[in-house]
C-alpha cells in the first residue's frame, strides 16, 4: 500500500508549490513596501516537473535555483518581476528561458542552463531579456546563436558542448568580455572582430583552419585554439599580431607542420605572451639577445 502510493507520487507530475519550497527559503530582506520576505528559493534535486501554474507567491524573488529537476518548460517565471538570478542547469530544458517575462519587463541578469536539451528557438524576437549579462549554455544542443544577437548587455557567454558551426548572431555584441565556443564543430569564426570587449576567449576542440583578424579586440588576454584543424603557425599568430596584452595562448594538437621553431616564432610575432599551453615562458635574460635566450629552449 504506502510504497506504492509513494512510487506513484514520484512517478508522477510534482510541481514547485509552497509546501515543497518552504524548507528552502534562504535571505530574509526588506521588500518595497517595507515588509520582510525571503529574497532567494534554493530548489534543486526535488523531481520537480513542472514550476506552478501560479507563481504570484513567490514574487519577491531575486534568486531561484531549480537545478537538477526534471523541468522540461520554464512556464510561469513570468509572474517574478525580480527575478535577477536564475538557475535551471541540469533539466529537460527545450528551449531557451521560454517564458513571458514580466509585465514590468524582465529584470534577469544571470541564467545558468548548462546541461539541457535546448536547441534553436524558432525566433529571436521572442527573446526579451535585454539586461541579462552572463548566460550559461554548455551542454546543450545549440546549432545557431542567431536568437542571441539582441542580447546587448551580454558580458559572458559559454556554449561549450553543442553542436555550433559558426558564430552568427555574435555579431557586435561589443559587450561580451568571455566567450566560451570550445567542443563544437565550428569551422568558421567571423562574427569574432566584432566583439572589442572580449578578455578571454576559447574556441579549443572545433574544426577551425582559419581566425579573422582580431587586431582591433585591445584588451583580449586568453586565447584557446587547442585541437583544431590549423596547418601552419601563422594561420595562429596574424590575426593575433598586434594584441598589446595577449598574455596565454593554447594551440597543443593542432596539425602544424613545421614545427621546429614554434615557439620563437610565437615569441617573436606576439611578445606579451607570458604562458604557452599553459606553461609559463621563461623570464627573458636582459643581458643576452632574446631570441638566442629562446631557441636553447
Amino acid at each position: 500500500g504506502m510504497s506504492a502510493r509513494r512510487l506513484s507520487s514520484e512517478l508522477g507530475a510534482r510541481a514547485l508549490d509552497g509546501a515543497l519550497a518552504a524548507p528552502h527559503f534562504t535571505n530574509l530582506a526588506p521588500t518595497d513596501d517595507g515588509s520582510l520576505a525571503y529574497s532567494e528559493l534554493k530548489a534543486s534535486n526535488l523531481r520537480l516537473t513542472d514550476l506552478a501554474a501560479d507563481l504570484s507567491a513567490f514574487a519577491q524573488l531575486a534568486t531561484l535555483d531549480v537545478s537538477h529537476n526534471m523541468l522540461r518548460n520554464l512556464n510561469g517565471l513570468g509572474a517574478l518581476p525580480v527575478l535577477v538570478t536564475l538557475n535551471a542547469a541540469g533539466n529537460s530544458l527545450r528551449r531557451l528561458l521560454d517564458f513571458d517575462p514580466p509585465p514590468s519587463g524582465s529584470r534577469l541578469r544571470v541564467a545558468d542552463l548548462r546541461d539541457n536539451c535546448i536547441s534553436n528557438q524558432a525566433s529571436a524576437d521572442s527573446f526579451s531579456h535585454p539586461q541579462l549579462e552572463t548566460l550559461l549554455l554548455d551542454g546543450n544542443r545549440m546549432a545557431s546563436l542567431e536568437c542571441l544577437k539582441s542580447l546587448r548587455c551580454l558580458r559572458r557567454l559559454t556554449v561549450s558542448r553543442n553542436a555550433l558551426r559558426d558564430t552568427a548572431g555574435l555579431d557586435g555584441l561589443s559587450s561580451l568580455e568571455h566567450l566560451d565556443l570550445a567542443r563544437n564543430q565550428l569551422d568558421s569564426a567571423e562574427a569574432l572582430p566584432s566583439l572589442v570587449g572580449l578578455r578571454t576567449l576559447h574556441l579549443g576542440h572545433n574544426r577551425l583552419t582559419v581566425l579573422p583578424r582580431l587586431s582591433q579586440l585591445g584588451g583580449l588576454t586568453v586565447v584557446g585554439l587547442e585541437s583544431n584543424r590549423f596547418a601552419a603557425l601563422r594561420e595562429i599568430t596574424r590575426p593575433l599580431e598586434g594584441l598589446p596584452t595577449l598574455r596565454a595562448l593554447a594551440f597543443a594538437d593542432n596539425p602544424i607542420v613545421d614545427k621546429s621553431e614554434v615557439r620563437l616564432e610565437l615569441l617573436w610575432r606576439l611578445p606579451a605572451l607570458d604562458e604557452i599551453d599553459g606553461a609559463p615562458v621563461a623570464p627573458r635574460s636582459s643581458t643576452r639577445p632574446a631570441a638566442e635566450e629562446m631557441s636553447r629552449h
